[in-house]
C-alpha cells in the first residue's frame, strides 16, 4: 500500500478544518460565494505568513462548494505574455463540466526580477475581464509592485498562528494516526 504524503493526507477537505483564522476564511468564503460577473472588485489577495493556511482555505473552499480549482503557482508564469495565456484562457472558458471556477493565483510574491516584467500588471488587467473569482496568495501584499492590483482587490490578512493552535492540530492528526494504526 502506497501512503500518501503526511502533508496530503491531512489537508483540509473544508473551512472548518482550517484552525485560527475563522474570520479570514468566513471573508474568503463570503467574496467567492457572492462573486458575479458584475462584481467591481473580482480579485481577492489572501496575505499572511507562510504556513497561516492561506493556500489550504482556499483549496478546501474550492472543494467544499465543488467549484473546479484552476490552480498556478506564480513562480511557474514569469512573464506577462504566460499569465495572459494561462490566466486569460482560464477566466474565459466554462468548466469542461460546466462546473464553476475558482482561480487561484499562488505565491504571486514569488515574482521578481527582470524576467517577470509585466506578470503583475498583467495580471491586474485579467482580472477586470474574469467572469470567475480569483485569489491570489502572497505574504506581503503592499509591495510597489502590487499597488494596480490591490486596488481591484478585496485584501483578506490570514494571521501568524499561535503556537498552541499547531499543537493541538497535531496532537489531533497524531492521536488519529494512532488510532488507526492499532484498530486494523
Amino acid at each position: 500500500v502506497v501512503s500518501k504524503p503526511w502533508i496530503e493526507k491531512y489537508l483540509p477537505k473544508n473551512t472548518s478544518e482550517i484552525l485560527g483564522q475563522q474570520k479570514a476564511v468566513q471573508l474568503l468564503t463570503d467574496f467567492v460565494k457572492g462573486f458575479t460577473h458584475k462584481n467591481k472588485q473580482k480579485c481577492c489577495i489572501v496575505y499572511g505568513p507562510i504556513g497561516s493556511g492561506k493556500t489550504s482555505a482556499v483549496v478546501a473552499l474550492a472543494h467544499m462548494l465543488n467549484l473546479e480549482l484552476v490552480e498556478m503557482n506564480a513562480s511557474d508564469f514569469r512573464d506577462k505574455t504566460s499569465m495572459e495565456q494561462f490566466i486569460g484562457t482560464a477566466i474565459k472558458q466554462r468548466s469542461l463540466f460546466y462546473q464553476s471556477k475558482l482561480i487561484l493565483v499562488d505565491e504571486l510574491d514569488g515574482l521578481s526580477g527582470t524576467k517577470d516584467r509585466g506578470a503583475v500588471s498583467e495580471l491586474a488587467n485579467l482580472v477586470s475581464e474574469s467572469a470567475f473569482p480569483i485569489v491570489c496568495t502572497l505574504e506581503d501584499p503592499f509591495d510597489s509592485k502590487f499597488s494596480d492590483l490591490r486596488k481591484k482587490a478585496v485584501m483578506i490578512e490570514f494571521s501568524t498562528l499561535d503556537y498552541r493552535t499547531i499543537k493541538n492540530n497535531i496532537v489531533r492528526i497524531t492521536a488519529g494516526s494512532a488510532k488507526n494504526r492499532f484498530n486494523r
